[in-house]
């Protein structure tokens, strides 16, 4: 819906905001989202997925130090009780095995 694309704009602007700041004040915001990843309101585990959909490829290598906060925060959402979560946490578990899949197997 239209919520859902105005999350998903957001969370890509913040993320290239992220990547432009930097990959410290990124991995400072980071913690806070993933804080927030089991928060009551589900368009805030929603919006928390969506920057998980675009950090990854961003960062690239860089973010590779973060795949065992983020893989648990997106199984997590696998088994949400809410569909729009549910669905962001699959394509963001996609798009991080499709960028860091081959690289860091080991730790996904």
């Amino acid at each position: 819906g239209e919520s859902n694309a105005k999350r998903a704009g957001s969370a890509q602007g913040l993320a290239e905001c992220l990547l432009v700041l930097g990959t410290s004040r990124c991995g400072v915001v980071l913690d806070e989202m993933i804080a927030d990843a089991r928060n009551p309101s589900e368009t805030v585990r929603e919006g928390v997925l969506w920057l998980l959909c675009f950090l990854p490829p961003g960062l690239g290598s860089e973010f590779a130090p973060r795949i065992k906060e983020a893989l648990p925060v997106i199984l997590h959402g696998l088994t949400d009780e809410n569909d729009g979560v549910r669905d962001v946490a699959r394509k963001a578990g996609q798009v991080l095995v499709g960028s860091h899949g081959l690289r860091f197997s080991e730790m996904l």
